[in-house]
């Protein structure tokens, strides 16, 4: 039978690689206290993640901006929806002060779906990253962006900022999209993931060669799965990938929740964290998507395959757990070594300069580290000693 809401089947009793122990303590209490301060949104409360706890303990945060009410109603989602209240024009200031007061080095700022803004929201992104960048000058910026409507102009605007990664999640297959994110477009994530590659090329002075794949997702995510070149089963390669740099760099899991691995920078030469400045290194395109949700094997393939053909250079893997029963139910719990085999296929099958594929991996999970791996994997950045130490306690990361 349908594995649906409205149908659904017994839920999997949840492994042991997904339990997570409570991390409390005043590191916890002090970043909570402090984003009450400044009315400032969390991703990490919104959306129920996993690793708050550990995240948090850590004294990071992913930020949300625009509030914490979304125009879409996605069937996996804990972020309530609604009718939103405008946009706080004080918010990305207030966003610069929480990273400098918590001494970031790597700020990861995301978003709700604004539907009911002309721009979506692009103007109050590039706001934010403009107002961190003004307070934490060496901080590597990650941007978790909805898809914008794939308008070139919006995309344009977060992407003349130069964030170190732009990161737009495709969620699932093509299939399962139309279920579960019904306001969304499996397609129109894919030009959207397209479009910010090809300008940040261009804003680097390179051609990129995505420009075809734009033009070819210009229909409905359906078209998508049909058009020429797409994987729908088994195999690899007929979907044209960017070119694979050299080194690429996979974070594997064992029977860890924690993906290990990830190389440091040294410091100086504008690097945060490992991450380079955004005066020397172009924009990283980044995507996520999410397993267990009824997905076929055929159709991971053919999702790592679009994405490459869009561009993406960085890919984030995790396991999708329901907020409630009320959500779209979980089909099964993906082991930890699946989730290993996972990444080691969207690297060396289909080349992903850096991939993070672990159960518990969130696509803000360990964001600086991601970004430090990437860079070095394309060559920017050497590894540094630093990864094969433990991180001092209290020390921001």
């Amino acid at each position: 039978m349908d594995n649906t809401p409205d149908n659904p089947k017994p839920r999997p009793r949840l492994p042991p690689w997904l339990r997570v122990p409570f991390r409390g303590g005043r590191p916890r209490a002090e970043v909570r206290g402090l984003l009450k301060s400044l009315d400032l949104h969390t991703v990490c409360q919104s959306a129920d993640c996993p690793n708050l706890c550990e995240c948090w303990a850590r004294r990071t945060a992913t930020f949300m901006i625009l509030g914490d009410v979304c125009t879409r109603n996605c069937r996996f989602c804990a972020v309530a929806h609604g009718k939103p209240a405008p946009p706080d024009p004080e918010e990305p200031a207030h966003v610069a002060e929480a990273a400098a007061r918590l001494d970031l080095r790597f700020v990861v700022v995301t978003s709700v779906t604004r539907d009911d803004l002309p721009d979506g929201g692009a103007a109050h992104f590039a706001a934010t990253v403009r107002a961190v960048r003004a307070r934490l000058p060496d901080a590597g910026i990650e941007v978790l962006t909805p898809d914008f409507g794939a308008r070139e102009a919006d995309i344009r605007t977060v992407i003349d900022t130069h964030p170190t990664v732009f990161n737009h999640n495709i969620e699932t297959c093509a299939r399962l999209s139309l279920l579960v994110r019904p306001q969304a477009d499996y397609a129109r994530s894919l030009r959207t993931l397209a479009t910010a590659a090809r300008l940040a090329a261009e804003a680097e002075g390179k051609g990129h060669g995505v420009m075809g794949v734009e033009q070819e997702l210009r229909g409905t995510g359906a078209e998508a799965v049909e058009r020429p070149g797409a994987v729908q089963s088994g195999g690899t390669g007929s979907v044209p990938l960017a070119p694979e740099r050299d080194a690429p760099t996979t974070l594997r899991e064992g029977q860890s929740n924690t993906p290990v691995g990830a190389p440091h920078a040294p410091g100086g030469r504008g690097a945060c964290h490992g991450v380079a400045s955004a005066r020397s290194q172009v924009t990283q395109i980044k995507s996520g998507l999410m397993l267990g949700m009824g997905e076929t094997p055929a159709e991971v393939r053919a999702v790592f395959a679009d994405l490459r053909a869009a561009g993406v250079q960085s890919l984030t893997v995790g396991q999708y757990l329901p907020p409630s029963r009320q959500h779209w139910p979980v089909e099964r719990y993906v082991t930890p070594a699946e989730f290993a085999d996972w990444g080691e296929i969207a690297r060396r099958e289909f080349g992903f300069e850096h991939v993070v594929s672990a159960p518990l991996v969130r696509s803000s999970y360990m964001a600086d580290q991601a970004a430090a791996a990437a860079a070095a994997a394309a060559g920017a950045l050497p590894p540094h000693p630093h990864q094969r130490g433990p991180v001092p306690s209290g020390h921001p990361e």
